[in-house]
């Protein structure tokens, strides 16, 4: 789904690095992978601000911070985290929000509802011709 999400903007690479992973995959885990194989260059870990204020949480995130530089995008539908985001010294980014989840999208999935204009239009059809989430 994701590569075609990404296909024809150079910009992106799609990497299987996870996948390949056995057991459960940490997002340490998968930033030191990156820094292995790309030393010289600066890693960014993007996630929602609704992730941020658990963020305390996951596994190694003093070593995550060493890594890659955190850069949040709002979400509508997470709690203030302004404390949270001085004290981690994160990059904000300010854009539109869509207040809808990956787990909005796997319900609706489930009742047959529609997704179109939630997701690409090649990443629908490609939901919907392999069955996921159903």
């Amino acid at each position: 789904m994701l590569r075609r999400a990404i296909r024809g903007n150079r910009r992106f690479r799609v990497s299987d690095v996870e996948l390949r992973r056995k057991g459960i995959s940490f997002t340490i885990d998968t930033l030191r992978t990156m820094k292995k194989r790309f030393p010289k260059s600066t890693l960014y870990l993007i996630m929602g601000s609704d992730n941020l204020e658990m963020f305390h949480t996951w596994k190694e995130p003093e070593q995550i911070l060493k890594l890659a530089k955190l850069v949040v995008y709002p979400r509508r539908t997470s709690p203030s985290s302004e404390r949270v985001a001085r004290t981690l010294k994160i990059i904000e980014l300010n854009g539109p929000t869509l207040d809808i989840s990956a787990s909005d999208l796997r319900r609706l999935i489930r009742k047959n509802a529609s997704i179109r204009y939630l997701v690409l239009s090649d990443v629908e059809a490609y939901i919907a011709s392999h069955r996921i989430y159903r």
